[in-house]
């Protein structure tokens, strides 16, 4: 695999291209700190007049060797954002394991979105872009309202008798969609607000909750771990009643530390209602 030294090089010669304007990091490679290791991509932004002649001619590709796989986002049938000409991407593994994303994006589009992501400025030969955040604001766990804790109590139990119904009438992937897809977010959301509360809102969760667990406890990772099933029956209701439990402590240290009012009420009436169902007594 190349060093860093030698793909920069290579993406700061792509920046020397007249049609590219600025060029910037993001990603976590932006952050000078942060861990590196084989699979960590290059996330770079090339700040262009016009997305489309590099869209239509792949030549800029070659200097960076050999292709294992390359994805364009913007071109595929199962996405539709509509915004091509403004902004354009390829997602590529080259044969030595080296990733870049590689994102065009026009100069309005540029100032429209930068701010909402970390990022290095590597080139700016207009002037045009502004000082970019250290951190991804996106990433940072944000102070929840009262009302927002609420919902997210609201909606953990709500969804979780629809992994109940899925398994008493046995659609376990009914089940097991409703449990990662309805449920689990809204855990894994409650866990975040922990970690923020203990790091006093300063704490990043990372891209799909990467860096999560070095803020939880041995024992709420060891709860978490039990929250993830394998496809029968017997696992998704272990994990359905292990989230239960979990969810239901973390909301009332939660809800303590805050001030803010928590339904366990709520709580309790819709673990003995997931009770009948399992024991088959509505």
């Amino acid at each position: 695999m190349r060093p860093e030294e030698q793909m920069m090089e290579l993406l700061m010669q792509l920046a020397q291209d007249e049609r590219v304007r600025a060029a910037f990091l993001n990603g976590s490679r932006s952050h000078a700190e942060g861990p590196r290791d084989i699979f960590q991509d290059y996330d770079i932004v090339y700040v262009v007049g016009d997305t489309q002649p590099f869209v239509r001619d792949h030549s800029w590709l070659a200097p960076f060797g050999d292709i294992i796989v390359c994805q364009e986002p913007d071109l595929s049938a199962l996405y539709d954002d509509g915004d091509v000409d403004r902004r354009y991407g390829f997602l590529v593994i080259f044969a030595d394991g080296v990733r870049v994303d590689f994102s065009f994006q026009t100069v309005a589009y540029t100032l429209e979105t930068c701010l909402v992501e970390s990022g290095v400025i590597l080139w700016d030969k207009d002037g045009i872009l502004p000082p970019l955040p250290k951190e991804n604001p996106a990433h940072l766990v944000r102070r929840p309202t009262a009302a927002e804790f609420r919902s997210c109590c609201n909606e953990f139990w709500w969804v979780s008798t629809y992994v109940a119904k899925g398994l008493w009438r046995g659609q376990l992937l009914f089940a097991i969609a409703h449990l990662e897809k309805g449920v689990r977010p809204m855990l894994l959301k409650l866990l975040e607000w922990q970690a923020g509360l203990r790091g006093d809102w300063a704490v990043t969760a990372g891209k799909c909750d990467k860096y999560l667990p070095q803020y939880l406890t041995a024992q709420e990772m060891d709860a978490l771990a039990r929250t993830y099933p394998a496809l029968n029956a017997q696992d998704i209701w272990q994990a359905l009643e292990a989230a239960a439990e979990l969810f239901g402590e973390e909301a009332r240290a939660f809800a303590a530390r805050m001030g803010y009012p928590c339904e366990e009420d709520e709580a309790a009436r819709t673990r003995a209602y997931l009770q009948r169902v399992k024991e088959n007594r509505l």
